[in-house]
C-alpha cells in the first residue's frame, strides 16, 4: 500500500507526570504515525485569546488555521512531550496534523 502508513496503537492511562497520558500499547517503529490530533478549527485570533486564557491543546496548523483539541477533541492532545530527547515527533500533512 504505497503512501499508506499503518497507525500504532496506544491507550489512556495516569501519567506520573500531568493527570492522564498517551502511552504506547506495543513498540512504535520509526515512522509509523501515532495518532490524528483532532479538534475544533479556529481563526488565530481566538486562538490567540485561548492561549491568553491559558489552553494548552492548540496546535498551528497553517495561516489562520489552528486546531483546538480541547474542543471536540481526541486523545492525541494527551501526550506529554520530553523537551530535550523527544520520542515522537509532529507532522503536518495536508491539513491533517499526526
Amino acid at each position: 500500500m504505497r503512501g499508506r502508513r499503518r497507525v500504532a496503537k496506544v491507550v489512556v492511562r495516569k501519567s506520573g507526570i500531568h493527570g492522564d497520558g498517551l502511552f504506547a500499547a506495543e513498540e512504535i517503529p520509526w515512522g509509523t504515525k501515532i495518532i490524528e490530533y483532532k479538534g475544533e478549527r479556529i481563526s488565530d485570533d481566538v486562538a490567540f485569546a485561548r492561549i491568553a486564557a491559558g489552553a494548552d491543546s492548540i496546535f498551528e496548523l497553517g495561516r489562520d488555521a489552528t486546531i483546538d483539541g480541547s474542543y471536540g477533541g481526541n486523545e492525541a492532545r494527551l501526550p506529554n512531550p520530553r523537551r530535550r530527547n523527544p520520542n515522537a515527533f509532529i507532522l503536518r500533512d495536508e491539513g491533517r496534523i499526526w
